[in-house]
């Protein structure tokens, strides 16, 4: 996979491959000159969480100010973010849902002006759909607040 620094190689191009037996590939736009939303997904064992841990790595050696705030929301505790748990910007089970208000604070801020940086802020979290699910059998109040 080749990589530049503002961008991410998510794989290959399977279509591409299976039809014409080139290598094209699928990447992102992660410099900090763009407003990049990215969603991944995919089958269970199709490789989304191994695709964000090196998302959050790419973004954080990539960030032009150091300064950058990056939050990651783990619901299942996966053991592949266990170097992320004493984290302050980090999350899990139940607690996930405390990071989308914090995020939320902080862009509210900006966009009144009452926060003038410009440094990236980035939430990333893994198994939101199964999270949502969760929350939607035990609080359907929290959980609808959390889709919008």
């Amino acid at each position: 996979m080749t990589e530049s620094n503002e961008t991410l190689v998510l794989g290959y191009d399977l279509e591409y491959w299976k039809n014409f037996g080139i290598k094209k590939e699928i990447s992102v736009d992660i410099s900090p000159n763009t407003n990049s939303n990215i969603l991944l997904s995919g089958m269970s064992g199709s490789g989304k969480s191994f695709s964000e841990f090196g998302l959050l790595t790419k973004l954080i050696l990539t960030d032009p100010s150091g300064e950058g705030e990056y939050y990651f929301a783990d619901y299942k505790a996966d053991d592949m973010f266990e170097c992320l748990r004493d984290t302050p910007r980090y999350r899990s089970f139940k607690q996930t849902t405390e990071l989308l208000d914090i995020v939320r604070d902080r862009l509210d801020a900006r966009m009144s002006g009452e926060d003038k940086t410009r440094h990236p802020i980035t939430l990333i979290w893994d198994e939101y759909v199964a999270n949502i699910l969760a929350l939607m059998r035990e609080d359907k109040t929290k959980a609808t607040k959390v889709m919008n």
